[in-house]
């Protein structure tokens, strides 16, 4: 009997022993195979794809984003194909914003900066603030396919009908931005009360520095954990003995400088000025002899 006569539950069954690899293996061997591993409308499809990854990929525990299936959820995080645009480059980081997973210079080619968008372009606000973006270089960047979908519906619809429409993509575009907050998880260090070097919050870990400033953001308290917020008070309370040792220290240090400059028991004393008159004395002595014995130089050769 062939594997292709085989009835969709056993199919099914089989399917839910394989690895991911396996899987898209599977699907490229005929036309029937694949309508039944990538039909993201079917529940017996997502299940195979759900086990597989639970079972082949157990550190990957957190569920696709809203509106991702499993099959597309699964190719992303294949991280050992490579760059899905380039096919070349096995450097590349997964853009859950994006739906990609690419290189870092497929990534400046396919994206597009804010201020030329809001500044060059004179793109609206009211759309760019609905689309997902990403922090590169402490500053905001855009997938240009989605900026040219977005635009052309956002000018193809009435007045009527776009304020509706602005407002069925904010819950998608914030629900989008949470998932990849969730993604990247802030990893804070043990606090250790350093008098004079400690900063206000301790450092961040395993985050590059464009994404800890998302911190000075509006959204910012949403994206720090339980831990760190209990300890806010004792970083408050750290922050505050900090700039009093510090104040402290320099008042002394100052105080110390101006007394032993107004009282300093050689400065201005008859000692002092005893020397200066004898150096002073002594280079005139000098002169004078110097100019004698030029002039006794110049009369007798």
């Amino acid at each position: 009997m062939s594997i292709t006569k085989f009835p969709p539950e056993l199919f099914i069954k089989i399917c839910t022993f394989l690895p991911p690899a396996d899987l898209f293996t599977l699907s490229q061997v005929c036309r029937k195979f694949r309508g039944y591993l990538f039909a993201p409308n079917s529940l017996s499809t997502q299940q195979i794809w759900r086990e597989s990854r639970l079972k082949f990929i157990p550190n990957e525990t957190i569920p696709p984003p809203e509106g991702m299936s499993e099959e597309k959820y699964v190719e992303l995080l294949m991280m050992e194909r490579g760059c899905q645009i380039c096919k070349h480059a096995k450097k590349c980081e997964i853009y859950w914003q994006f739906e990609i997973r690419c290189c870092e210079k497929c990534l400046k080619n396919k994206t597009i900066e804010r201020f030329k968008l809001t500044i060059e372009m004179k793109y609206p606000l009211e759309l760019i603030n609905i689309l997902p973006y990403t922090e590169y270089k402490y500053s905001k960047y855009y997938w240009i396919d989605q900026i040219y979908l977005a635009y052309n519906q956002y000018y193809g619809l009435s007045k009527e009908n776009l304020q509706s429409w602005l407002d069925d993509k904010k819950p998608k575009f914030h629900s989008i931005m949470k998932y990849v907050a969730q993604r990247k998880p802030i990893i804070l260090c043990p606090f250790y009360p350093d008098w004079f070097s400690s900063p206000i919050f301790p450092p961040l870990l395993n985050r590059r520095w464009c994404d800890g400033l998302y911190l000075k953001s509006r959204n910012w308290e949403n994206r720090i954990d339980n831990n760190y917020v209990e300890n806010i008070p004792q970083l408050i309370q750290f922050q505050i003995q900090k700039l009093e040792k510090q104040s402290t220290f320099c008042s002394q240090v100052n105080i110390k400088n101006n007394l032993h400059s107004k009282y300093s028991p050689h400065k201005h004393s008859d000692e002092l000025k005893r020397n200066d008159f004898v150096k002073t004395k002594d280079k005139f002595n000098m002169k004078v002899k110097n100019f004698k014995k030029n002039k006794l130089v110049q009369r007798y050769g």
